[in-house]
């Protein structure tokens, strides 16, 4: 983690007004409590690629800025992982310009963007811990002394973690991202040659290349599904995350009954993958709390997720199924 000195984002407006993003030294405190959630810019059907860029660009930044804001006030589970959804979009939506945006700009974001979001990963692991994985073994054995042990020992696991992202966001990885940011949208206006050329014409004609192109390539990854590993579907996992954030990010460019069909669709499976991979990582979780909680309680959440194996197979077949049904939105306009 990068301690070192740090500026910035100021971030002033209030949920109600128009997102803007400053870049500037750091902010004052700000009356927000309420996370924000992360969601792609709303552009016209004719916008020009350069447009759906940088209005998403300044989306996300806005976005980060906002849930990061969120995480250092106060402990409400949703400003880490919408910072993170955020942060995500931030590095989807620069893989799908890295052509048309200089390679150490490019480079650098990434490697920023990338670096924050590492922060920030214990702190979201143990919050799916306390408040998803936990709670249904509680329901399951209502009483349960060592089991209300391991969720005291989690919370104070929790606590520590928590303090670690914070510290993250003063520090100089966070405000660099966002003056390397602010940079970039400066820079969009006057780009030229073959990228502007590309970035000045129609969004449409651009979004259903790439589109086509990872939707090619997610059907590819998951040709073996039945058969993956813990380590391969997750990896199907981050490719089927890109192209949601790809397809949403697009989506104002399409009818909307297409669009939400697939979207739905990808969001099923992502879902499915996404609960798998939390149990996956139930273990290493659990081997951080061994030791200040009783082995029963580990034991019984052990147990628990090992019995619902066949039923998230299940889950993540039939999600998939659906999804390979779905309309592909970009190839009827």
């Amino acid at each position: 983690m990068n301690t070192s000195g740090a500026s910035a984002t100021e971030e002033l407006q209030t949920e109600d007004s128009p997102r803007v993003v400053t870049i500037g030294p750091r902010p004052r405190q700000v009356r927000q409590r309420r996370p924000r959630k992360s969601e792609p810019a709303q552009v016209a059907k004719r916008a020009t690629a350069a447009e759906v860029l940088t209005a998403n660009l300044e989306h996300s930044m806005d976005d980060i800025a906002w849930n990061a804001s969120c995480a250092l006030e106060g402990s409400d589970a949703e400003a880490v992982h919408q910072l993170r959804v955020a942060l995500r979009r931030l590095r989807t939506l620069l893989s799908l310009y890295r052509k048309l945006i200089s390679p150490d700009r490019h480079a650098r974001l990434r490697t920023l963007a990338r670096a924050v979001n590492a922060d920030l990963g214990r702190a979201r692991e143990c919050d799916v811990f306390l408040n998803e994985l936990l709670p249904p073994v509680l329901r399951s054995f209502a009483g349960n002394a060592d089991l209300a042990a391991l969720g005291e020992a989690a919370k104070s696991e929790r606590n520590a973690q928590w303090e670690e992202a914070r510290q993250a966001l003063r520090a100089a990885d966070y405000s660099a991202l966002m003056d390397a940011a602010g940079l970039l949208i400066h820079e969009l206006r006057f780009l030229s040659g073959e990228a502007g050329e590309t970035l000045a014409a129609p969004a449409i004609k651009f979004a259903r290349k790439k589109l086509e192109r990872r939707h090619q390539r997610l059907r590819e990854a998951a040709r073996h599904l039945k058969r993956m590993t813990a380590e391969e579907r997750h990896r199907l996992r981050i490719t089927v995350k890109k192209q949601r954030y790809s397809a949403e990010l697009f989506a104002s460019l399409f009818p909307r009954a297409g669009t939400a069909s697939y979207i739905k669709a990808l969001a099923r499976v992502q879902s499915a993958l996404g609960l798998m991979n939390d149990v996956t990582g139930l273990r290493r979780e659990l081997e951080t709390l061994r030791g200040k909680a009783p082995e029963t309680a580990i034991g019984l959440m052990l147990g628990f997720y090992a019995a619902g194996a066949e039923l998230r197979e299940q889950r993540l077949r039939k999600a998939w199924k659906r999804f390979k049904a779905a309309d592909i939105f970009w190839s009827q306009v």
